[in-house]
């Protein structure tokens, strides 16, 4: 991280809403809470505007914290202000926050494949091995062949009976 502030942990309060950060202070070596109250949230306000306007005024904190994660927090909250059982809730939030593999993405809207490809992105970022990770091999060689689940896709068939491939 570029900053003083490393972030330990990140949580929301219920009531009265607001957004937590407990943080180290590397320049004196301490532990903090940094608390960020949200006034005027509302089960219908934009998650994403919000989520924005806090990592804009709260920079120094929020740094390194993905704006996903600010999101999925603030949808939590949102959530619980409508009355949603908290377990209901993490359900709901984490099935929001979450690409399944049966998914069609083709049917959604602009901003929810944008959600998708950042979830898909951060991901990516926390399961990749780098070179300077002792787990790192290089050239590592898997064999597919045996996997347990196959599934058929219908698009790459043997079968040409199309005229386009058939020309002379």
């Amino acid at each position: 991280m570029s900053g003083i502030y490393v972030p330990l942990k990140c949580g929301i309060k219920f009531s009265p809403p607001a957004v937590v950060i407990l943080y180290e202070d590397t320049v004196k070596k301490k532990h903090r809470k940094y608390i960020m109250p949200l006034r005027n949230f509302r089960a219908s306000s934009n998650v994403n505007f919000i989520a924005e306007d806090l990592k804009a005024r709260h920079n120094k904190v929020l740094e390194s914290i993905p704006l996903l994660t600010v999101e999925k927090m603030l949808r939590l909250l949102q959530e619980n202000i409508k009355g949603v059982e908290l377990d209901k809730a993490l359900d709901l939030v984490n099935k929001e926050f979450s690409v399944c593999d049966d998914e069609d993405l083709n049917k959604l809207n602009a901003e929810t494949i944008r959600r998708k490809k950042e979830i898909m992105d951060m991901t990516f970022n926390k399961n990749r091995v780098k070179p300077t990770d002792p787990n790192f091999v290089y050239d590592k060689r898997v064999d597919f062949s045996e996997c347990e689940k196959k599934r058929e896709s219908g698009w790459d068939t043997e079968d040409v009976d199309d005229d386009f491939w058939n020309v002379s």
